[in-house]
């Protein structure tokens, strides 16, 4: 699942980091990915789904070309920056035998 830095994500996600050290799962291999989307994705779920509470506002993100060259708006550095620190620091913490392999 997309990790979505909205109001609120430091609670969720250090919980969920927190909860895994409880279940005991210490020596894994976690990767991050932050939420993205791209226009047309944007549209066809607002077709299929319109009352979804999914945040695909362009105000606050981004705006990247992928390397498939389609553009998709994504997370800015500055709320990247943080959960990078916030998410990566709890993990080195709590779970220091896992192993990061991206945080996109």
């Amino acid at each position: 699942a997309p990790v979505f830095l909205e109001p609120g994500w430091e609670a969720t996600y250090l919980q969920l980091i927190r909860q895994i050290k409880e279940a005991g799962l210490e020596d894994i291999e976690i990767e991050f990915v932050t939420h993205r989307f791209t226009t047309r994705a944007r549209e066809n779920i607002r077709r299929v789904f319109p009352h979804t509470q999914l945040p695909m506002e362009e105000e606050g993100r981004k705006y990247r070309r992928g390397q498939f060259g389609y553009g998709k708006y994504v997370y800015d550095e500055e709320r990247m920056a943080r959960a990078i620190e916030v998410m990566l620091g709890e993990v080195d913490r709590l779970l220091p035998g896992s192993r990061v392999l991206y945080f996109v």
